[in-house]
């Protein structure tokens, strides 16, 4: 898969895309529907490229009627990140390379339009390493970071990652998705949340005071009393593969994580339209088994999240966690920042600024203060850079350092 990305990934960078139809999305940038959305919209691009816009036409004429015709969405995308840290632990390696291949799609099959609607989700992906020893994810451990540097930059075989069926039993208000399925894209909303377009560290967009686990089989509920007042909670196997089914581990394991959450996103949802810029204020708490096999404890946790935008651009978040019983990276995370949508005048653009304070679940490590800044600029309408860099300050399990620095790039190519 890594050779069939790379020769890939020229073509895909010259690709630019039509506007399409829009996914029915919720609010979660690490789930499928919004990973197709934010894929397919329009983009103003720094340097258009008219001529191949023409010659891949018909490419997007076929997806737009599928969207329109049969309710399809879909997407393909190829995020590489490479990483390089100022020290390392003696001996060890300070870069890291890694890529994520992902073809994504919906497909509206019931009641598409009406006030019953069901749809199929799926996520086919494969993660890797490039040119590195050490996959971003990884990084962490040589030099002494407490929590991942390049979240999600892991490694597994191209697998079905997800999925699932979801069905609206009434509109916008009351839907229930079964499968498999990955609940950090469906939980503990934050718009910054994904490592693939924002926020690469642990501690700013994972919340590590969740012991979250993968892709595996659960179950998913959004119950909507008021237009401003959502309830979701779930059921997910601890022990998620993305490249198992997971029917062994759900039905003879038995060892789940549950997850509840209230939140109130005034004006999100109004008269049936989607306003993504709204504020969003969530409380959550979670439980997970212990894992037997895997020598897991139980555990359990709280936390609160607060977004709020001011006027188009300008948005201030903010987020507490704690967690008991060891089974999550983090014992307490305090993290907060501010983020800038039409970064430099550029409509996709955007730059982000965080910082978070972690205590480790594990005694004797130390407390670790994370800074971190990104700036996205969008190059072509299919293409985006992203350097960024990260001040890791009293490293949890480094002795011989008080602070690090992590500097990154992104690219991202979607088509």
């Amino acid at each position: 898969m890594l050779k069939i990305a790379t020769l890939a990934f020229p073509l895909i960078l010259v690709a630019g895309l039509a506007p399409q139809a829009r996914a029915d999305a919720s609010r979660n940038p690490a789930g499928i529907p919004e990973i197709i959305q934010e894929a397919n919209e329009a983009k103003q691009a720094r340097q258009p490229l008219p001529g191949l816009d023409s010659y891949f036409e018909p490419w997007y004429r076929m997806k737009r009627n599928l969207s329109e015709q049969h309710g399809f969405d879909f997407s393909i995308a190829y995020t590489p990140l490479y990483q390089v840290a100022s020290e390392s632990l003696s001996g060890r390696s300070n870069q890291a390379s890694g890529g994520i291949f992902e073809a994504l799609a919906t497909w509206a099959l019931l009641d598409r339009g009406g006030e019953h609607p069901g749809r199929l989700g799926f996520r086919i992906e494969n993660r890797h390493r490039l040119w590195s020893e050490v996959v971003p994810q990884s990084l962490s451990a040589e030099i002494g970071a407490g929590v991942p540097t390049g979240i999600g930059f892991g490694e597994f075989d191209p697998s079905l990652a997800e999925l699932w069926w979801e069905q609206e039993f009434i509109k916008d208000r009351f839907s229930v998705r079964i499968g498999k399925q990955l609940p950090f894209g469906y939980f503990d909303y934050f718009p910054f949340k994904s490592p693939k377009t924002a926020f690469t560290n642990a501690a700013i967009a994972l919340n590590p005071t969740i012991a979250w686990p993968q892709f595996g089989l659960g179950i998913s509920t959004e119950i909507r009393p008021r237009e401003d007042i959502y309830i979701v909670a779930g059921l997910q196997d601890a022990n998620g593969n993305p490249a198992r089914s997971g029917f062994d581990t759900f039905f003879d394991d038995r060892e789940y994580f549950k997850i509840a959450e209230i939140g109130w996103d005034p004006g999100f949802l109004k008269d049936g339209k989607k306003n993504s810029l709204a504020p969003d204020y969530h409380a959550t708490v979670w439980h997970t088994d212990a894992r037997t096999a895997l020598g897991r404890p139980e555990g359990w946790g709280a936390g609160f999240t607060a977004t709020q935008p001011f006027g188009s651009h300008l948005v201030v978040f903010g987020r507490y966690g704690y967690s008991s019983g060891g089974a999550a990276l983090l014992k307490h995370l305090v993290m907060g920042g501010i983020a800038y949508n039409g970064a430099f005048g550029w409509a996709q653009d955007s730059a982000g600024l965080a910082f978070g304070v972690g205590k480790p679940s594990a005694a004797g490590l130390k407390t670790q203060f994370t800074a971190e800044f990104y700036s996205r600029m969008q190059i072509t309408k299919r293409l985006s850079l992203t350097p960024g860099i990260q001040l890791i300050a009293n490293p949890s399990s480094n002795p011989q350092r008080d602070l690090l620095a992590v500097l990154g790039l992104r690219a991202r190519v979607t088509w």
